[in-house]
């Protein structure tokens, strides 16, 4: 007789234990990576919620600004019978005023004013002051928008652009 040989059975259980390790690995590294991709869009989502929320706060102050300047410009064209004397009143109007420009273009008056959004961005409105006749005939605003955009208000550093308007690249490393 012959003798069978026989296997072992703990092959197949240290390759089946390999298996589920390297699966459980697998699903620990997919989990990480899940997580830190999903603690990465809440962070954007709440960074772009306060921008937005900054930006729209920015605009309604730009509205009631408007509608503050539309009212003195209504008052004031009540109170003055010639362009140029309502064209002095504007500008005297505003002359203390430190957030509101005002000046002219070929006999145009023009205000304008920018709305802080946060440090480095605002809401920037430039208005045309309409004719005293216009102003007076009261159908529509006393002014007539002819910018309102979003700019960039902060500054650049000097030692950061080169004359060229590119910036300087420190290479100190080398």
């Amino acid at each position: 007789m012959k003798k069978q040989k026989r296997k072992r059975p703990g092959m197949t259980v240290g390759s089946s234990l390999i298996l589920v390790t390297f699966v459980l690995l697998c699903l620990v590294a997919f989990a990480s990576l899940s997580f830190v991709s999903a603690n990465a869009d809440y962070a954007l989502s709440k960074q772009t919620a306060t921008k937005t929320s900054n930006y729209y706060t920015a605009v309604g102050n730009a509205e009631q600004q408007l509608a503050a300047i539309d009212q003195t410009l209504a008052e004031l064209s009540d109170s003055f019978a010639t362009e140029e004397s309502f064209a002095n009143a504007i500008q005297h109007a505003y002359e203390t005023n430190k957030t509101i420009d005002t000046f002219s273009d070929n006999d145009t008056l023009f205000l304008s004013f920018t709305m802080p959004i946060d440090e480095s961005n605002g809401i920037y409105v430039k208005l045309q002051v309409k004719h005293l006749q216009e102003c007076k005939d009261g159908q529509s605003t006393c002014y007539e928008i002819k910018e309102y955009k979003t700019i960039t208000t902060m500054k650049p550093d000097p030692q950061t652009i080169s004359g060229d308007g590119g910036f300087l690249f420190d290479n100190t490393d080398e």
